[in-house]
């Protein structure tokens, strides 16, 4: 996932974007079962493997939003295998 302050998607310097730790909740026991939190750069990436079936959910918790009066631009891709 990418997060961007700006409409253009550009970034004046490497402190000026959101940042947003994302996770995979196990739905059934609330639990996170794998997590990104980094705070260097504005891409969450989340490389997990399944062990159980069952239903997950993302939770993005936003840990510095620059201008909460604009909102917050996301993107999210995945792939399953």
């Amino acid at each position: 996932m990418t997060f961007a302050r700006s409409s253009n998607g550009n970034i004046s310097s490497n402190t000026d974007f959101d940042d947003i730790d994302v996770y995979i909740i196990n739905s059934k026991s609330g639990a996170s079962v794998a997590s990104s939190i980094s705070s260097y750069d504005n891409v969450e990436i989340i490389e997990y493997t399944f062990t159980s079936s069952g239903n997950y959910s993302l939770k993005l918790n936003p840990y510095r939003i620059k201008d909460t009066a604009s909102g917050v631009m996301a993107v999210a891709s995945w792939k399953l295998i």
